[in-house]
């Protein structure tokens, strides 16, 4: 924690766009970690708590969410003028500059004689945001804390987006891509980062990951088996190579990849998920029943304890089988998505 927050207060000036793209890389871990310490103390129901999960919302273009999440955080704590912020930029994007300038006028209005934090955040002050609540662990310092190494990873990809076009660059689009769930537009701009630094293994085991994740399992898999060249053992790769097949309902040939990496590291519940699903649809149930269960923990939506139903009922364990039924019903009454809402209504 202490690395990563002294990274916050240097202020470096990079001169490559391999350079910025790692700094904001940094910068955004940095915020990251403040976040995951907020989130794992403060109550579900804490301003700061709703306004990170809508500033998530909001970088996954789920707007009318997010504005509900920076709404409830703003009646809590009406001078939390960072989701103001973020509304006024909702607003804007939806056409609506008079719901923004509402939004603008708030945060204008806020006395900075007793909320300084607030007033150096809206000004692009981070450092002296960060020296503000160095050493603290309140809900708000953490917040402020990533917040402003937020700020600061912007204002470095800012930089990187200033260079002429490069790999680094177009994986920072990537990024924003996968956040917000544009799978081909993800594609897109690892083809571009390849086609930019077309040695960079790094990239292009991205790359295959992302093809396989939009549907393009046979160049998936394809890029995957090049790499594998090199790595014959890696796990990683064998696992990109055993999903892409998978996903292509080539259970029986992704099962050799999918072995080799549960055995070079049987601790990725993901792969476990994946080797679990190619033994059901090869009909072996038996074998399924182990790998499934190490990859239950990491089951988000129910899918999984579905599945390990279905692998207990085959195998004649019926108690057992209604019990992940039971929590296959929990997770997925869980992670339903709310209704959706029809229009956004003013402020």
């Amino acid at each position: 924690m202490i690395g990563l927050f002294l990274l916050l207060l240097a202020n470096p000036q990079p001169s490559s766009a391999r350079e910025w793209y790692a700094l904001g890389r940094a910068r955004v871990a940095a915020a990251s970690q403040a976040y995951g310490e907020l989130l794992a103390h403060a109550p579900a129901d804490s301003p700061y708590v709703e306004a990170v999960r809508a500033d998530g919302l909001m970088r996954r273009l789920q707007y009318p969410r997010a504005i509900a999440g920076f709404r409830a955080a703003l009646a809590q704590e009406p001078n939390l003028v960072s989701a103001s912020a973020a509304l006024a930029g909702i607003y804007r994007k939806l056409g609506r500059p008079d719901w923004a300038a509402k939004e603008e006028a708030a945060i204008a209005a806020l006395d900075c004689a007793g909320h300084r934090i607030e007033c150096d955040f809206v000004a692009g002050r981070y450092q002296a945001v960060l020296a503000a609540t160095a050493g603290s662990h309140t809900d708000a310092a953490l917040y402020w804390r990533g917040q402003a190494g937020t700020g600061l990873a912007d204002e470095a990809f800012r930089k990187l987006e200033q260079l002429p076009p490069s790999a680094e660059l177009h994986e920072y689009r990537a990024g924003l891509f996968w956040e917000a769930d544009r799978r081909l537009d993800v594609v897109k701009e690892l083809r571009e980062a390849v086609r930019l630094a077309p040695a960079d293994r790094a990239l292009r085991q991205n790359l295959a990951s992302a093809l396989g994740a939009a549907g393009f399992f046979d160049e998936a898999y394809g890029m995957a088996r090049e790499l594998l060249a090199g790595a014959p053992d890696s796990p990683q790769l064998n696992a990109l190579a055993g999903d892409a097949l998978l996903g292509a309902e080539k259970a029986e040939e992704a099962l050799p990849f999918l072995k080799k990496s549960v055995a070079r590291d049987s601790g990725n519940p993901a792969v476990q998920a994946s080797l679990g699903r190619a033994y059901m649809q090869i009909g072996e149930a038996k074998l399924a029943v182990p790998h499934l269960e190490a990859a239950a923990p990491i089951d988000a939506d129910g899918s999984l304890h579905h599945l390990l139903a279905t692998a207990y009922q085959r195998t004649g364990q019926s108690k057992l089988a209604e019990q992940a039924l039971e929590k296959y019903r929990e997770l997925a009454a869980r992670s339903a998505p709310p209704p959706a809402q029809s229009e956004i209504t003013p402020p």
